[in-house]
């Protein structure tokens, strides 16, 4: 609930491009989907079923630790239609095109719990889709969850009691009860509490989290159900959890999975207001709990209002949970009601959110901090100060106008009556 590829040195948001690892970058892809180079066109990127839109990024947080991750972006819609062609591979080489859409559903469906997973399944597969993920080498992979296993268990010895009570709530919750084994799909059966298939797979609580902020979030074939498959992955997420669990040691590279490897994601879809307006609705963004100090949502969000990844556009459109609405402005999303009442036809199927728009500059479409103060760009607070007061002063104007008019119009049909 975005911008130029970087160069080899960190900035303000902690994110570093490393074109040195070429091994393990190349591996990310499947043999004939190339890197593309920071100067390709829209067609180059928007319009094929995956490629990669950056080198190897290294992410880091205000305490120096890093992560790293490769950016791929994936139209879902056309990828799993290639099985029906006899192309199989992966778009991630090694794992499954079904498996990485059922990892990045779990990823929206943990973080968004008030959206039904029928829907996320829906909106991630639109025919105009498409959707950004930053994923681990394996390499990468291994040597994270290596480290945070060794923490769990030595946690666990002294929380021995903790760990009985979450077995419990585990027990309670199983993920079969939400799926369908014998068609291998999502089950649309209603449940009394609502709960997620994917929270013992793709739930960070058992990781120490005590430096978190918010940071952020067509047409479809009626014949095919996108939720397939989902029990086999959900039952090998969980086999690969059991063996990592009964590990001391290196965890093996046979106990990854996507589900490890995927970092964060986002899904945006082209759209047309009014026939003429060019809009990238960004309908989903998320990224793990453990990862949000990392400034992933940032670079995420750049990416979504680059032209070179998303295509040419008038603006960005997002539909904000209302925890969020903070991080969007700091990035230069308004949530202007006069300004995003342009984009009204898109809120039609989002509940309990605020409509927020992002407008790029005439030169460049590198998304940057927004937020001015006194000391540090005293130019740029006192502009925004400025059209803080012009916007007061245009809605008073504009409601004492519309007042009037409507009072006027009341006043011609009581006389009409007289």
């Amino acid at each position: 609930m975005a911008e130029k590829s970087r160069k080899a040195s960190g900035d303000g948001n902690g994110v570093v491009i490393d074109p040195s690892d070429k091994e393990t970058t190349d591996s990310a892809i499947t043999n004939g989907k190339s890197k593309v180079p920071a100067d390709m066109d829209e067609s180059d990127c928007f319009g094929r079923p995956g490629s990669q839109i950056d080198d190897k990024v290294i992410f880091k947080n205000k305490f120096g630790e890093s992560v790293a991750a490769i950016p791929v972006i994936v139209d879902f819609n056309r990828v799993l239609q290639l099985k029906h062609f006899g192309k199989n591979e992966g778009v991630i080489s090694g794992v499954s095109n079904r498996d990485l859409l059922h990892a990045v559903a779990g990823v929206y469906d943990i973080s968004l719990p008030d959206m039904d997973t029928e829907t996320i399944y829906s909106t991630v597969c639109a025919r105009w889709s498409r959707t950004i993920v930053l994923v681990q080498d394996i390499k990468d992979a291994v040597d994270d969850t290596t480290e945070r296993n060794i923490k769990r268990r030595s946690r666990k010895d002294k929380n021995k009691d903790k760990d009985k009570d979450k077995e419990s709530v585990g027990e309670e919750r199983n993920w079969k009860r939400k799926v369908d084994e014998t068609n291998d799909t999502y089950r649309e059966e209603e449940v009394t509490d609502r709960f997620s298939a994917f929270v013992d797979i793709f739930s960070d609580t058992d990781e120490e989290s005590e430096e978190e902020e918010n940071e952020l979030e067509g047409e479809e074939s009626e014949d095919e159900d996108f939720t397939k498959g989902i029990s086999t992955f959900l039952a090998d997420a969980t086999r690969r959890q059991k063996q990592r669990e009964a590990c001391d040691g290196i965890i093996a590279p046979s106990m990854i999975g996507i589900e490890n490897r995927l970092l964060a994601c986002a899904t945006f879809e082209k759209k047309y207001v009014d026939h003429k307006d060019r809009v990238i609705h960004l309908t989903l963004i998320s990224v793990r709990p453990r990862y949000r100090m990392f400034k992933l949502g940032c670079y995420l969000l750049s990416k979504c209002v680059l032209p070179s990844v998303v295509g040419q556009h008038e603006a960005v459109v997002v539909h904000a949970d209302n925890s969020a609405v903070g991080f969007f402005r700091k990035f230069g999303f308004s949530d202007d009601i006069i300004l995003n009442s342009r984009w009204s036809q898109l809120a039609e199927a989002f509940t309990n959110c605020t409509l927020m728009s992002y407008l790029p500059a005439f030169t460049s479409h590198a998304l940057l901090h927004t937020e001015a103060t006194k000391d540090h760009n005293l130019e740029l607070y006192d502009l925004d100060k400025e059209m803080e007061a012009w916007q007061k002063k245009s809605r008073e104007a504009y409601l004492g106008q519309m007042c009037c008019m409507m009072r006027y119009r009341n006043e011609i049909l009581q006389l009409k009556h007289i």
